[in-house]
């Protein structure tokens, strides 16, 4: 890292420092006396200019605070919105800095927006800790006194909770308004009851009781126009109701038959559709029996009740007889008339009427008394709505603590915050961890150790694939099977080696938590030098490799095409029978080379290859020899060099270009700059670690490089051995 250099401010008396982090020049961050210099620096020369939510290790309830539109992004408006109002609330920020979570009385502002509300809740949280003369409040005491107001149940204005109320029968009502009309959600979990849910209960409750007056019956009174049959009425009209259409319906057939019995009769015997049934199943049987009248109508209007009934209607006929006709006749006759039939729709009507009538609210839900004792007990409703009114005061203290909470939670991250989207200085110092890093991936015996989070992978491939860099996509789980989240890791030194998609690991998060990955998706690139430089060959190899691989298939294919044709032809000749002396011979075909004779020709044409190859290289060899080892080793390395300068100009431009904006855009966030990959980064980000220090038994392997300049040298000693003999034997 450069030292830093020093632009002036245009138009302001303020001088802005900057580093030099990888390959660029960012606004340095160190303290709280860096933050105004923030506010006047153009978002243009930030790092990133937006992060999505999801990927910042950063407290949850503050990142709520700080997306106020619920975008799930936070822009860099919004950090500046935060300095802003961390500067405005605080006298002294001194004590602002990373992870510093106890909040001195004496930094507190006397003005600000809300600096009455962080007064107040200054009082208030120290009041209910006991310990009203403390200078300092921490986090977590703060967070107490906010879980114990939220558990009560009192802490959304307006909404109450059934645990908020310390009077069983307030309790009761409460749990009454959720059961019968609903209520609303609850900011801490659950659901509450508010003044409009109290007050539809209660009119609901009023109007299901009105209702239910005009069915009762007057004391000493049987029976009435809405309760024809009296305290039995609601039984009788249940079986009345069931069955009401198919009665109807038979007596309208009935009908039918003093006109047209042919009618009639088709309209029970289905006569026209019969043939439908053949190859039909049970289900459709049983819905053609339930469209069926419900018995043979006959011109005489009568229904005999121990007649032909159809038999999905039998149970609902029985239960008729019993609750209807028997309460009106006794012993109920074998049939049931026409004109009985209209009497007893007829007196049903206004019971009929009556249950069309029922209020619609939801307040029936709960038993005729507890709704009379609802509606009475105004004592228990006065007291609900005290508490509904008391939710508006608590409410209102907890909106205070909240906004302290707000300004201890800012004194602690603000300047990590605000340095992820400057400058990332954690990212390129090894001792640190930026926000959106997760933590290392442990896998083929390396560490890598920058790991992003990634919410869509097809997207975040593309932009990867963009990057020069070689990325490994892991889903990461605490069980096997069921992935908590998924991650972005670069490996950016040494080779490929074992990784491949289905490899298993160890992800260590930034808490130390030890959790299962593994590789489900790669974007190949090079990945350092070496690799860059061998995987032309590596692709030569491979093509020739296959290449080889055809012919040998090709030519195991014409030998044993050749083979089966030899033994067809030996097959055939066995079976053709002797032919008679008398019998004309017909011409032979001419003779095909026998398989030996193939031989003899792939031998003398393999003998005549080795003497060509021979002779090509007796020519090479007395070719060399009349040249000095210089000479050798100069066309050796000029052809080297022809061949490997391309590969090793477009590998240093590749790995130069490696592009860590790229992992980041993919995981949502807004950079501004390309953060080209240094080398030291490479070596950091990607890393075997060492042995223990006294390790014995290691072998160390370093030495093996040494053996390309020696097997170089070697094979020049070779060469000019070659052709010393070749001339000497010449």
């Amino acid at each position: 890292m450069s030292g830093p250099s020093t632009l002036p401010a245009p138009g302001k008396g303020e001088t802005f420092t900057f580093a030099r982090f990888g390959r660029a020049y960012h606004l340095r961050i160190r303290d709280s006396a860096d933050l105004p210099r923030v506010l006047a620096l153009e978002e243009a020369l930030w790092v990133a200019t937006s992060a999505s939510v999801a990927t910042l290790n950063v407290d949850p309830v503050l990142l709520g605070l700080l997306d106020e539109d619920g975008d799930g992004r936070i822009r860099a408006g919004d950090v500046k919105d935060a300095i802003r109002w961390l500067l405005e609330h605080l006298s002294d920020p001194g004590g602002v800095g990373e992870g510093n979570t106890a909040l001195e009385r004496s930094a507190l502002a006397e003005g600000g927006r809300d600096g009455e509300k962080i007064q107040l809740a200054w009082a208030n949280v120290l009041r209910r800790i006991d310990v009203p003369a403390a200078d300092t409040i921490t986090l977590e005491q703060l967070r107490g006194v906010r879980a114990e107001q939220e558990s009560r149940g009192l802490s959304e204005a307006g909404v109450v909770k059934p645990e908020a109320a310390d009077d069983p029968s307030v309790r009761a009502l409460i749990e009454d308004v959720l059961a019968s009309v609903g209520g609303v959600e609850y900011p801490g979990g659950g659901r509450g009851v508010n003044d409009e849910q109290l007050d539809r209960l209660l009119a609901e409750a009023r109007d299901h009781l009105a209702w239910l007056d005009r069915g009762e019956l007057a004391t000493g009174q049987r029976d009435s126009p809405v309760m024809p049959m009296g305290e039995e009425t609601a039984a009788a009209f249940a079986a009345y109701q069931t069955l009401r259409p198919k009665l109807s319906e038979f007596f309208d057939l009935c009908d039918v038959a003093r006109i047209d019995p042919e009618l009639a009769r088709a309209a029970w015997e289905g006569d026209g559709i019969r043939k439908e049934f053949r190859h039909r199943d049970s289900e459709a049987l049983r819905g053609y029996l339930q469209d069926s009248p419900l018995a043979p109508p006959s011109a005489t209007g009568s229904l005999v009740l121990d007649g032909t009934i159809n038999p999905t209607y039998v149970p609902a006929l029985a239960r008729f007889t019993r609750e209807v006709l028997g309460r009106l006749h006794d012993p109920v006759g074998p049939t049931l008339e026409r004109d009985e039939w209209l009497r007893i729709d007829n007196l049903f009507e206004a019971h009929r009427g009556w249950v069309a009538d029922r209020p619609e609210g939801r307040a029936g839900a709960l038993a005729e008394d507890r709704l009379r004792a609802i509606v009475d007990d105004g004592d228990t409703v006065e007291a609900l709505r005290a508490l509904l009114k008391e939710s508006h005061r608590t409410a209102l203290d907890l909106g205070r603590v909240r906004s302290l909470e707000k300004l201890i939670l800012l004194q602690a991250w603000i300047l990590p915050l605000v340095n992820s989207f400057t400058s990332f200085p954690d990212l390129y110092d090894p001792q640190r961890r930026a926000l959106f890093e997760m933590g290392t991936l442990v896998m083929d015996g390396r560490h890598l150790t920058l790991a992003v989070r990634v919410a869509d992978r097809k997207s975040h491939a593309r932009l990867s694939d963009e990057s020069n860099l070689f990325v490994l996509f892991a889903e990461v789980s605490e069980r096997e099977g069921t992935p908590l989240y998924e991650v972005a890791v670069p490996v950016t030194s040494g080779g490929r080696g074992n990784l491949g998609v289905g490899k298993r690991g160890l992800f260590i998060d930034n808490h130390g938590h030890q959790l299962h990955a593994r590789v489900v998706q790669i974007v190949e690139n090079p990945i350092s030098f070496r690799e860059a430089l061998v995987a032309p060959f590596v692709r030569l190899g491979n093509a020739l490799t296959e290449r080889l691989e055809k012919m040998q298939e090709q030519a195991s294919k014409r030998i044993e095409t050749a083979g089966l044709g030899a033994a067809d032809r030996v097959q055939q000749a066995a079976e053709t029978p002797a032919t008679d002396a008398a019998t004309p011979v017909a011409a032979a075909p001419a003779a095909t080379p026998a398989s030996g004779g193939m031989a003899g020709g792939w031998l003398a044409g393999g003998g005549i290859a080795l003497a060509a190859l021979g002779s090509s290289g007796a020519f090479v060899i007395k070719t060399l020899a009349g040249m000095s080892v210089w000479t050798i080793l100069g066309a050796i390395s000029s052809i080297a060099l022809a061949i490997l300068l391309p590969i090793l100009l477009v590998a240093w431009l590749k790995l130069r270009r490696r592009d860590l904006s790229a992992i980041l855009e993919g995981s949502d966030w807004g950079i501004n700059a390309r953060m080209r990959l240094t080398h030291s980064q490479a070596l950091e980000f990607t890393h075997r670690p060492d042995f223990p220090p006294g390790s014995r038994g290691v072998v160390r392997r370093a030495w093996m490089w040494w053996l390309v300049p020696l097997a170089m040298a070697a094979a020049v000693a070779v060469w000019y051995s070659l052709g010393a003999w070749a001339q000497g034997s010449g």
